[in-house]
């Protein structure tokens, strides 16, 4: 795959992921957790594919780890919205530290 992409394309997919990840608050909201669940899988592989798009950034692995952890705190019975909120708006903002490389 070539992963030579503008800077203005890589900026444009980073809007669309904090876009995406804002929806994990608003599916929560909601109280649909089938569609969750299937948007947090979703999810959880497209950032996996993003590895080699962003130059193997650890910041990728930060990332996926926190969504992975919202995943988890989402999928407990007793859910702690504080908490899971809290995982939502810090992947959020690792979006922000990806570089466009």
């Amino acid at each position: 795959m070539d992963n030579n992409f503008s800077e203005s394309q890589i900026a444009g997919y980073k809007k669309q992921l904090h876009d995406r990840i804002h929806w994990l608050l608003i599916y929560k909201d909601n109280g649909d957790s089938k569609e969750l669940d299937k948007y947090f899988n979703e999810l959880l592989r497209q950032i996996k594919s993003l590895n080699a798009v962003f130059n193997y950034q650890p910041v990728i692995i930060q990332l996926l780890v926190t969504i992975e952890s919202a995943y988890e705190e989402f999928k407990k019975p007793n859910c702690d919205f504080k908490i899971y909120r809290k995982l939502v708006l810090d992947a959020h903002a690792l979006v922000d530290k990806i570089k466009e490389v």
